[in-house]
């Protein structure tokens, strides 16, 4: 092969975003109508995600519940320790921030992947309000 044929090739594969796997590419579709009152469109847009990004989204929600499962095996162990040494056991807020987000963004793939149940969802919300607000 000659260098442009490989250099084309190897520019196809860096911007082709069917070739990509991470959260960013999806493929989408956006539909304009034009009512008949002036002034007033109605735009549409639905995207559906690509094989590539079905495949991220079920890796990193695997991933994101083993880490959680880590962390809380860890924690507990670490309250047991203060315990044996007379202390109270607390958690550190960055902890509790790093759950949440972990937390919220397994919901958030639960979510584009298979959907939510009415009660995860009221926790993702909170969880959003609690994140971006701190309340």
């Amino acid at each position: 092969m000659n260098p442009p044929t490989v250099a084309s090739i190897m520019a196809a594969v860096i911007v082709c975003p069917a070739l990509a796997n991470d959260p960013s590419m999806a493929s989408g579709t956006a539909t304009t109508t034009t009512n008949s009152a002036p002034n007033r469109t109605t735009t549409t847009t639905t995207v559906t995600a690509n094989p590539g990004r079905r495949v991220w989204v079920r890796k990193r929600t695997i991933h994101l519940k083993q880490k959680m499962k880590d962390d809380d095996k860890a924690q507990r162990t670490a309250d047991k320790l203060d315990i044996m040494l007379g202390n109270f056991p607390t958690r550190p807020a960055t902890y509790k921030r790093q759950h949440m987000l972990d937390r919220f963004e397994f919901l958030a793939l639960k979510k584009e992947a298979k959907g939510l149940l009415p009660n995860e969802y009221a926790e993702m919300q909170s969880l959003r309000q609690h994140l971006l607000y701190g309340n």
